[in-house]
């Protein structure tokens, strides 16, 4: 069965008022579930919200409108927003590319203790901030920073429009979480 369909014809006006996004009646449910996803999750949302946790093998994610979360991630990760704010907690340390290009949303990376990345960030109209110990600039200017972390790896790339980029070490996080 990859159909749910409600008899009832006030069920999708009901739910369409009671949340943010987009609702779609009579619309194949298989290419939505996450239910042992095998290899890295892709997920397109137009005007609502993401949110991943544990998503083992890394994710794709277009988003606009709404907040990205991705909580628990190992692997690399693509995320390009509009109008989207974007926060990444890695399950363990950043072994994997990174990639995230934003418009009008602001970026935070949380970087766990032993992360190996080359880092490129850039924040048009926006400020960047990186509270990661260890972390080497190799080039600042005003809205840009490259560095290396743990003697570099894999790239993350960090670029917004109308936003800004924050990294913080996860022991500055975790000191700041009541």
């Amino acid at each position: 069965m990859d159909r749910l369909t409600a008899r009832d014809p006030g069920f999708a006006a009901g739910v369409r008022a009671a949340i943010r996004g987009e609702v779609r009646e009579s619309e194949p449910l298989a290419r939505y579930s996450t239910y042992r996803i095998g290899g890295p999750a892709t997920v397109v949302v137009r005007h609502g919200a993401v949110r991943g946790h544990g998503l083992e093998k890394g994710a794709r994610v277009r988003a606009s409108g709404d907040e990205v979360v991705l909580e628990g991630f190992r692997g690399p990760v693509d995320v390009e927003t509009e109008r989207s704010a974007v926060r990444l907690v890695p399950a363990g340390a950043i072994s994997a590319g990174v990639r995230v290009n934003a418009t009008h949303g602001a970026i935070e990376l949380e970087v766990p203790a032993g992360s190996r990345f080359e880092l490129q960030a850039s924040a048009e109209h926006g400020q960047i901030s990186a509270d990661v110990l260890g972390l080497s600039a190799t080039q600042m200017s005003t809205g840009k920073l490259a560095g290396t972390l743990g003697g570099g790896g894999n790239l993350v790339a960090l670029t917004t429009t109308h936003g800004d980029v924050r990294l913080h070490g996860a022991a500055e996080v975790a000191q700041k979480t009541p």
